[in-house]
């Protein structure tokens, strides 16, 4: 009798944990159902639920469904689920990650693939009005998490445009670090093009690193030896700006050598040049770069204003010579002159490439005025050109 008895109660035992088992299978089986109906709140109870049981926990189909309850209520349009979960993509992508590591047999590896898709179809115009609201937290979250879905993927993918987007929204979201981190990725892909290291450098010249930036913009110059007229260029002002006249040569030459139709090139030297107080060759670049581009404003304005310069010099050495050398005086005063006269055509030739631009009105004036006694045709000019400055005023 008491064997009956135990064998019953085993029965009983028995029936009572397949029912448990079929318990949380069913609330696993419901929360898919419950999704696909748009009923995301007992989706996510029943799926809570199962996730939790001793049961349920360790069935990759547990994770898959969990994955999806959380996709759906993430990318849903009904504001009522938006307070259901704090973060639900990224709940969601933890649970298809879980799902995958349990799915040996790979039982459930397409439809996961396929619902990562999904998701990524869905993230992609939520971010762009994140984006068009300027909303650059939100929306450097999104990227990371489109990162993450293609690194799930079976055969993971790597997302190159989102991990170059993520870094811009992180530098926009004033998430610095991780937007470095995320341009590195980007730059390590070679994507992005130099572009990419003019971001990081600027990020670090932000944050007061100027030795960052400058190490950054020539691993950029290096990594991209035939296309980095960009951050060559930054690299350039930077040295102008901090009258490293040799250093700013020094990489005007490499990019002459990669874009020697760059006329700002030719006027950047000439300026360096002329800093270093190489006059010769500062004439020699500015005559480069309007040989180059021969409308170049700029070009022939700073070539005219260096023999401007020079003949001022000169003169100011003439005013130095005593009383009774007077001979020795007006042969220095009219080498100067010469000097002068020598800044004429270029200068015109700016005049004529802007008639209204009042810096070379005013030398233009200047140069007549110092020259009106050397010919009547130079005083008429004086005159002239006093009247155009006038009307600029």
């Amino acid at each position: 009798m008491m064997k009956r008895v135990s064998f019953l109660l085993l029965l009983l035992l028995l029936f009572f944990t397949s029912a448990i088992v079929f318990a949380q299978g069913g609330k696993v089986n419901s929360a898919f159902a419950q999704t696909n109906a748009g009923i995301l709140d007992k989706a996510k109870e029943a799926i809570d639920l199962a996730a939790a049981h001793e049961r349920t926990i360790g069935k990759a189909k547990t994770w898959k469904v969990r994955g999806f309850v959380y996709q759906s209520i993430a990318v849903s349009e009904d504001s009522s689920y938006a307070e259901l979960c704090d973060n639900p993509v990224k709940v969601s992508l933890e649970a298809y990650k879980k799902a995958l590591e349990l799915d040996l047999k790979k039982k459930y590896s397409d439809e996961i693939n396929k619902n990562l898709t999904m998701f990524t179809f869905k993230l992609g115009p939520m971010v762009s009005k994140d984006w068009e609201n300027k909303d650059f937290k939100s929306a450097f979250y999104k990227f990371e998490h489109l990162i993450h879905i293609a690194e799930l993927m079976d055969p993971p993918v790597i997302d190159s445009a989102s991990l170059f987007n993520a870094g811009i929204a992180g530098e926009k979201a004033g998430f610095k670090d991780e937007a470095i981190l995320y341009f590195q990725r980007a730059a390590d892909l070679k994507y992005g093009g130099d572009n990419v290291y003019l971001f990081m450098a600027n990020i670090e010249l932000e944050r007061g690193d100027s030795a960052k930036y400058v190490e950054i913009l020539k691993t950029g110059i290096d990594a991209y030896p035939t296309s980095n007229k960009t951050i060559m260029s930054y690299l350039i002002n930077y040295y102008i700006n901090i009258n490293e006249a040799e250093l700013a040569l020094e990489y005007l030459k490499k990019a002459i050598e990669g874009d020697p139709t760059n006329e700002t090139f030719y006027f950047a030297q000439g300026v360096m040049y002329d800093k270093l107080g190489e006059f010769d060759n500062a004439v020699a670049s500015y005559e480069k770069s309007i040989e180059t581009k021969a409308d170049y404003h700029d070009g022939y304005y700073n070539l005219g204003a260096l023999y401007v310069n020079s003949a001022s010099e000169m003169l100011k050495e003439a005013s130095n010579i005593p009383p009774s050398k007077q001979d020795e005086y007006e042969a220095a005063k009219k080498e100067a002159f010469v000097e002068l006269e020598k800044a004429l055509p270029s200068l015109e030739k700016a005049h004529e490439l802007d008639a209204t631009e009042p810096s070379t009105l005013a030398i233009l004036k200047e140069i007549y005025f110092k020259l009106r006694n050397e010919s009547d045709a130079y005083m008429v000019k004086y005159k002239e050109f006093q009247k155009k400055l006038d009307a600029t005023e």
